[in-house]
């Protein structure tokens, strides 16, 4: 993928602060053993969405891969529901995981059969999680912690600057989420960010803990003693947002 001529820039700087904070948290082998996890994600991944058959999971496959997504964990029956049933869902995800037009059209295509949920980014995370697991050399995630369009705000915002991350389709959003995202890793390379894990789930594990740093942050601020006693420890909360926290997919 080539760079994008200007606009992002990458605030190494800030992911250093970022980092730094976090490792009082967690420390660089739990960062090591989650990567691992996502490794192994990926693998079950694989499996349950081979080529061939992907286009035949049945409910009891699209559950287990729903419940291995963060934002779709707990709305397995919406999801399935809004697709138009199991094997609508499982068409669909062949469509997106193997299909033959560009990346950011089966994107698109995706967000458009979900479009009954009501929830545009839920259906981008489920998309990019489907990707990046079966492409993680070429694709990459799609998590609303990642960018929200509709928040305009989350981990890759926090470590840029002058960042234009939206477009005007989920597939554009998602091409220039994947430009900045380049840019980042050589910036994090170089600054020396990325020794947590094998490639390329460092960076994953990297910009979550970014994003739980700054949900600490914000919640400490905006939420009572109380409430903030009830946030899980920085390594489980990112193991919920790279959707590692009790895996289900290693017999998948």
């Amino acid at each position: 993928m080539r760079m994008p001529a200007g606009g992002q820039v990458v605030d190494t700087p800030a992911a250093r602060e970022f980092l730094d904070r976090a490792l009082e948290r967690i420390s660089r082998d739990q960062c090591r053993a989650i990567t691992a996890e996502c490794a192994r994600k990926a693998a079950g991944l694989q499996r349950l969405l081979a080529a061939g058959r992907c286009a035949t999971l049945g409910e009891a496959e699209l559950r287990t891969l729903l419940r291995a997504v963060f934002s779709t964990r707990r709305r397995v029956d919406g999801v399935i529901e809004a697709a138009g049933g199991t094997r609508a869902l499982a068409l669909a995800l062949d469509e997106l995981a193997w299909g033959a037009a560009p990346v950011a059209q089966r994107v698109d295509g995706f967000a458009g059969r979900l479009e009954p949920l009501g929830d545009p980014e839920l259906a981008c995370d489920l998309a990019g999680e489907v990707l990046h697991h079966l492409h993680p050399r070429r694709l990459w995630l799609f998590s609303r912690w990642l960018w929200s369009p509709r928040l305009r705000t989350g981990a890759l915002g926090l470590v840029t600057t002058d960042a234009d991350l939206s477009g005007d389709t989920p597939g554009e959003t998602y091409l220039k989420l994947g430009r900045t995202l380049v840019m980042l890793r050589a910036s994090a390379d170089a600054g020396g960010l990325l020794g947590l894990g094998e490639e390329p789930w460092d960076l994953d594990v990297l910009l979550a803990c970014v994003y739980c740093v700054y949900l600490y942050t914000i919640t400490r601020l905006r939420m009572t003693q109380e409430f903030n006693k009830v946030i899980p420890p920085l390594p489980e909360l990112v193991r919920r947002f790279l959707g590692v926290h009790r895996l289900e997919l290693e017999e998948a």
